[in-house]
C-alpha cells in the first residue's frame, strides 16, 4: 500500500474521532509522554499522569530548543498532529511565529480550533504539508523564507526516505538553526535478527503506518555543524507500558475496526521492542 494512504488511513481510523471527542484534553497530544521518574509503575500511572507526561515531553522539546523565551524565532512543527505541542510552545515563546504542517483535514481543524480557542492565532498557523517532498509542500512556503527550528515528534517515522526528509529540513533552516527529532530509533546491530523480533517490528510498522524505522545512520553524510544524541527510553517506558496495558484490555472487547486492532497490537509491541532494546526512543538535535 502507498504509505501516504497508509498514514491517512491510520489517523482516520485510530485517532481522528477520538480527538474530535476530546481525547487527551490536557495535552491534545498523540505522542508518548516523558516521565522524570522512570521507575513509576503502571499501578501508579494514572490517566492524569499519562496526559501530563505528554506535556512534560513538550517541556523537554523546549529545553532542546534552548532559546530565550522572549526571543523572536520562527518554528516549524513537521507533523503537528492535533496541535497540542504547537499550543504548548506558543504559550512559552510568546514573541515567536510557529507553523505546523499535517496531511489530514481533521488534524487541520483540531489544530486550528485549539489555536483559536486559546487566542494564539496571531503567532500560530497550520498548513497542509508533506515532508516527503521538497520544501515539505507547504502551500504558503516562500523558498527564501527560513526557519530557526524545525522539529519532528514521532512523525518522521512516517517519512518514506528519512535522510531525504532531514536534508529538506536542513535546506529550510537559517544558518545556526536546529532540526530536532523525537522518535523510535532502530537498534539492530546485525543482520541475523530472530524471526520473532522481525515479526514484532513488522506489527508496529503495520499498525502505525511506518515504512521503516529511523536509524542514527540516516544522519550520516549530511552537512551540519554538530549533532547531539540522547537515548531517553527509560523515561518513555512507563507511558508505553500504560499504553500497552490499555491496548491489551481493549483487544479483549468487541472491536470491529481492523485498523484499530492492528494499532492496539502495535502499542503492545512498541513497549516490548523498547523494553528489549531493539528500539530506542531517542532525541537527536542537529545544528546547521
Amino acid at each position: 500500500m502507498n504509505n501516504l494512504k497508509s498514514v491517512f488511513d491510520y489517523y482516520e481510523n485510530c485517532w481522528d474521532e477520538r480527538f474530535r471527542n476530546g481525547h487527551n484534553n490536557i495535552s491534545s497530544a498523540c505522542h508518548y509522554g516523558f516521565y522524570i521518574d522512570p521507575s513509576i509503575n503502571s499501578l501508579e500511572n494514572t490517566r492524569n499522569d499519562y496526559d501530563l507526561s505528554k506535556k512534560k515531553l513538550n517541556d523537554i522539546l523546549i529545553e532542546k530548543i534552548n532559546v530565550n523565551k522572549n526571543s523572536k524565532i520562527k518554528i516549524l512543527d513537521a507533523g503537528c498532529g492535533y496541535g497540542g505541542t504547537m499550543l504548548h510552545l506558543s504559550n512559552h515563546f510568546k514573541n515567536s511565529v510557529i507553523h505546523g504542517i499535517t496531511l489530514t483535514d481533521t488534524q487541520i481543524l483540531c489544530t486550528q480550533n485549539i489555536i483559536n480557542n486559546n487566542n494564539n492565532d496571531k503567532n500560530c498557523k497550520v498548513f497542509f504539508g508533506n515532508f516527503n517532498n521538497c520544501c515539505y509542500n507547504i502551500n504558503t512556503y516562500n523558498i527564501n523564507e527560513k526557519y530557526d527550528i524545525i522539529y519532528f515528534i514521532e512523525s518522521i517515522c512516517h517519512a518514506n526516505y528519512k535522510k531525504t526528509t532531514i536534508q529538506y529540513g536542513l535546506d529550510m533552516l537559517n544558518p545556526g538553526g536546529s532540526l530536532i527529532v523525537f522518535d523510535y530509533f532502530e537498534n539492530i546491530k546485525n543482520e541475523h535478527i530472530p524471526s520473532e523480533i522481525l515479526e514484532n517490528l513488522n506489527i508496529i510498522k503495520d499498525g502505525m503506518a511506518i515504512p521503516s524505522f529511523i536509524n542514527i545512520n540516516d544522519f550520516n553524510h549530511l552537512n551540519f555543524k554538530e549533532i547531539n544524541i540522547q537515548n531517553v527510553t527509560s523515561h518513555i517506558l512507563p507511558g508505553m507500558k500504560y499504553s500497552k496495558e490499555k491496548a491489551s484490555k481493549l483487544l479483549n472487547t468487541n472491536i470491529d475496526n481492523e485498523m484499530m486492532k492492528k494499532h492496539l497490537n502495535s502499542c503492545i509491541q512498541m513497549y516490548n521492542m523498547h523494553k528489549s532494546n531493539h528500539l530506542n526512543y531517542t532525541i537527536v538535535k542537529i545544528v546547521k
